[in-house]
């Protein structure tokens, strides 16, 4: 996790290796039981259906799984 301390003293956390998951709360603490809420509702959000998108009848698509496992520092 990246800690950031942000306006008014507050701290941001993102994971460097999924930059859209990130939250801010007034302390590190708070911010990384945030965090991991955050990137479980990620999690989630993945597993449903994606929405029918036009695209060209030549692209192709295959769908992957990943593990992942949060370590405590």
């Amino acid at each position: 996790m990246v800690y950031t301390t942000v306006e008014d003293g507050w701290v941001q956390a993102q994971l460097a290796e999924v930059p859209g998951v990130l939250t801010v709360a007034p302390s590190r603490e708070e911010a990384a039981e945030h965090l991991l809420d955050a990137m479980q509702e990620y999690l989630l959000a993945l597993q449903q259906p994606e929405p029918p998108v036009a695209v060209d009848p030549t692209t192709e698509r295959e769908s992957v799984e990943v593990a992942i496992t949060l370590k405590s520092a």
